[in-house]
């Protein structure tokens, strides 16, 4: 089900504001419109745009981050931009696939739960770069440098950024855009704490669709998150993109990929 406007009507009693406050927050993440009764309205609030639903005027308490126009020029792109990559790098994925299954016994491909717009869980494809006995589906433990569970063939492709290919047929889906904040395991942490737990900013990625590579990654904030500092650098860029977006910046991205994130000393 889509849900497109989210309406916070609550009887106006002495706990009203409490509670608009607890669901403001809790859909801080969700790439809706929050609209709530002007009778609600406190603070800064009281200052937002009123817009008439029917007879009843409604506070805009958030918005999407892109428009539905926006968003249909974002899926154009990554449909267009999709498809010539699969079909210029159709050879590098045959020829990768065929390296993944002589190099170790186990499928060509590793799937991994993901969660991606609006906090939906999806399947990430990758080329498996671990031994099949090792993969760790749920990513309780992240990938470090000379990890001893990637295989010979897999650290070239992390090091090249091979692995991510199969991820052209999550965008060409709809799960995933070709630049976007990248998508974590369930199971992620920073600091020992699952990473929505660890920054609250950090569900606001889930605005905009997950993607392959993203101003985070172009600007040197990838790999392994191991601190407190990794994650917030990491959500800093992803929040300036969501804020920033335009159909350039994501071509600007996408050639900075190529040029940068491809041969970047922090992809292990």
């Amino acid at each position: 089900m889509s849900i497109d406007d989210i309406v916070i009507a609550v009887p106006p009693d002495a706990d009203a504001l409490e509670t608009v406050a607890q669901l403001r927050w809790r859909l801080r993440g969700v790439a809706v419109e929050v609209y709530i009764l002007p009778h609600l309205a406190q603070g800064e609030d009281v200052v937002l745009p009123v817009e008439m639903f029917g007879p009843l005027p409604l506070v805009v308490v958030q918005r999407r981050p892109l428009s539905h126009a926006q968003a249909l020029c974002k899926r154009l792109l990554d449909l267009a931009f999709g498809l010539i990559l699969l079909v210029l790098l159709l050879p590098v994925l045959v020829a990768v696939a065929v390296a993944v299954k002589l190099d170790s016994p186990g499928p060509i491909l590793f799937r991994q739960p993901r969660l991606g717009f609006n906090d939906r869980p999806f399947t990430v494809l990758k080329f498996r770069s671990m031994h099949a006995s090792a993969s760790d589906l749920m990513a309780s433990r992240q990938t470090s440098r000379r990890d001893p569970r990637v295989t010979r063939v897999g650290r070239w492709l992390r090091k090249l950024s091979l692995d991510e290919l199969p991820q052209l047929f999550n965008v060409l889906s709809g799960d995933m855009s070709l630049v976007g904040p990248r998508p974590h395991a369930p199971h992620t942490r920073a600091g020992g704490r699952l990473l929505k737990d660890a920054m609250a900013e950090y569900v606001i990625r889930h605005q905009v669709k997950p993607g392959i590579t993203g101003w985070a990654q172009v600007n040197g904030a990838r790999g392994e998150l191991v601190t407190m500092d990794d994650l917030r650098r990491r959500v800093t860029f992803d929040l300036e993109y969501i804020q920033k977006w335009s159909v350039w910046l994501d071509i600007r991205i996408i050639s900075m990929t190529v040029l940068r994130e491809v041969f970047s000393k922090h992809a292990f």
